[in-house]
């Protein structure tokens, strides 16, 4: 018989000690993206008077320069999006996020697992004892 190997750990401190310095504050997400579409849309604002007041319209550097705060508007509003259809499931029931999940299933599944279930319930009654 083959003898087991013992793990020696080392001890265990009282409590753990952090510096200041070791701890590190995230900022909130949500934040972040607020205060970045505020900035791409002073800046697509400015654009926009600088397009008004030009003849000639913007030059090339302009232009891409402008592309480059449409496509970040564009990605904030994806995000923004995301983020409401994700708050919108935890304000939905559980019976409605089942009936979400099983309306995307294909109907064999949906039979199979209700099959499964009534099968699950009739092992439990027959093993629960009699009173």
């Amino acid at each position: 018989m083959a003898k087991s190997k013992k793990i020696i750990l080392p001890p265990r401190s009282k409590t753990p000690t952090y510096k200041r310095s070791d701890v590190v504050l995230l900022p909130d997400l949500q934040g972040i993206l607020e205060d970045a579409a505020s900035i791409v849309s002073t800046e697509l604002a400015k654009f926009k008077r600088r397009a008004e007041t030009a003849s000639a319209g913007l030059d090339i550097d302009a232009a891409k320069t402008f592309q480059g705060y449409v496509k970040s508007a564009i990605d904030l509003s994806r995000e923004a999006r995301e983020r409401d259809k994700e708050s919108d499931v935890e304000d939905v029931s559980d019976s409605e996020l089942l009936n979400m999940y099983l309306s995307n299933l294909p109907k064999e599944e949906v039979v199979r697992l209700l099959q499964d279930t009534i099968n699950d319930k009739s092992k439990d009654k027959k093993e629960a004892p009699d009173e």
